[in-house]
């Protein structure tokens, strides 16, 4: 085990492909926990470090999602998210490596 609860958790990005598409989305979420799951090959053992995470949903359009609507989105870097999650399921379990900060 890498670190339990904590009073705070941490706020991340993440980047995830979207199914069926070359685009690439990115997601805010708060990481629940951090944890090792090791894998045991005739080879060797493979350790994966994986984070917990419960995702925020965005607002409800892309006119409130992205704060400056004056500028274009590919300039505009502030997006706005709801403070409720997205249910728990297997995308609530992240590759470390997968966090851009």
């Amino acid at each position: 085990m890498i670190s339990g609860r904590h009073e705070k958790n941490a706020n991340i990005f993440a980047k995830w492909k979207v199914a069926n598409e070359d685009s690439v989305d990115t997601y805010l979420g708060e990481v629940q926990y951090y944890f090792e799951h090791a894998l045991r090959f005739p080879e060797g053992t493979k350790t994966h470090l994986l984070a917990f995470v419960k995702w925020y949903k965005p607002a409800p359009s892309s006119s409130i999602q992205f704060k400056h609507s004056f500028m274009k989105p590919e300039i505009s870097n502030t997006k706005l998210w709801k403070t409720e999650y997205f249910q728990k399921d297997c995308d609530s379990l992240l590759a470390v490596h997968k966090i851009l900060y």
